[in-house]
């Protein structure tokens, strides 16, 4: 009877050629096998198969000679996060073919490439198919690896990259070069890079911008707000620099000069990402229902009765409603009708 360590190197040399054995000794290796404790070698990724080709040789009993080698178990397709790519690829082919004809003109690899691409920003497969499905044009964008890696180095995260691209319908207009640029610009006035990306993320737009642009209507800007201000307000509303500058400027002299509210409750409330008409019903409203007074000029040390800038027009127009006066929504929406009818009145009278 072989010790356990001579049956230790006869499971070796089992697992390393393929070999030719008889029957009766391979039962007698296995009776051996079965006395030794730790089996652990047995259980490895390799196992035998026999093979159906069969031999006229005998061995010493009688027994027919049969062959055996082991194999490594099938390879299962590449996967990236648990996702099976190819079937994923398929999916997507067939999602956006309905949609595109031209996807059979873009070779597979390519689109697999961009699948795992979508894939490693965190996105859900089947959000994925339909991604693809909306912006067919980024199966054959040949920059989406660099611009995703560039926007990563940068200190966008994952998460926000992949909604950043959900936002954009032509990738060609975003490219590495511009954001780049774009970057260099916002530090030049001296916006801090988290800013920069908070900026970027809300209005992806701003690399459309030209260095003047951006520096007048900065300078603009700091006519109506401190310096530091100017960044904070272009951070929390990129599209305070698309927006007509007459048109912030008659937000910012209403609130100030009729309303007399000051720049620190403009710069918490969404000011500039209103209508100006819709700052004007709140506050008429506000000032017939007796709940605004104007105070341009406050006595030093009284602090303002009125309601803060934020809290009457980020509400919605029920909650608006509901808080000052306990109105139904209906009440202020006929009220901001009959408003604008006494505008168009006046209006005709002055002419």
């Amino acid at each position: 009877m072989y010790s356990k360590y001579y049956a230790n190197i006869i499971l070796n040399r089992l697992f390393q050629y393929p070999i030719t054995i008889s029957q009766s000794y391979l039962r007698y290796c296995s009776l051996t096998m079965l006395q030794v404790k730790d089996m652990s070698c047995f259980q490895s990724q390799r196992r035998f198969i026999q093979t159906t080709t069969k031999t006229n040789s005998l061995d010493e009993d009688s027994d027919p000679l049969i062959k055996y080698k082991y194999q490594f178990p099938k390879r299962k397709p590449k996967t990236t996060n648990n996702v099976d790519i190819n079937e994923l690829v398929t999916q997507v082919i067939q999602k956006v073919h309905l949609i595109d004809k031209m996807i059979t003109s873009i070779p597979k690899t390519t689109i697999k490439k961009q699948v795992e691409i979508i894939l490693n920003l965190d996105a859900n497969p089947s959000i994925i198919v339909e991604f693809f499905s909306k912006k067919p044009s980024f199966l054959k964008a040949e920059h989406l690896g660099i611009l995703v890696e560039g926007l990563k180095k940068y200190g966008l995260k994952e998460g926000d990259i992949f909604k950043l691209l959900c936002t954009i319908d032509n990738l060609e207009e975003l490219k590495m070069k511009k954001i780049e640029t774009t970057f260099d610009i916002f530090r030049s006035v001296g916006m801090a890079n988290n800013d920069i990306i908070k900026t970027f993320l809300r209005n992806p737009n701003i690399v459309r911008l030209s260095y003047k642009q951006i520096l007048n209507r900065v300078d603009s800007l700091k006519a109506l707000f401190k310096t530091s201000d100017v960044l904070s307000l272009i951070t929390s509303t990129p599209d305070i620099l698309f927006d007509s500058m007459d048109e912030v400027t008659k937000k910012f002299m209403y609130v100030h000069q009729n309303m007399g509210v000051t720049q620190r409750q403009m710069m918490y409330s969404s000011l500039f990402q209103c209508r100006l008409q819709h700052v004007i019903n709140r506050h008429m409203f506000l000032e017939r229902t007796g709940f605004f007074t104007k105070e341009i000029k406050q006595n030093i040390g009284r602090l303002s009765t009125n309601p803060i800038l934020q809290n009457i027009i980020d509400n919605s127009d029920a909650d608006f409603a509901k808080m000052y006066g306990n109105m139904d929504v209906a009440e202020y929406q006929a009220f901001c009708k009959l408003l604008a009818k006494e505008r168009a009145f006046v209006s005709e009278d002055e002419i």
